[in-house]
């Protein structure tokens, strides 16, 4: 599993990943 950034970077997807997660 790779973990990807969004333009925040932010882990997209990451198993401890929330939308609302700092």
């Amino acid at each position: 599993m790779e973990v990807q950034y969004d333009a925040q970077g932010r882990m997209k997807y990451h198993p401890d990943y929330h939308p609302n997660h700092k």
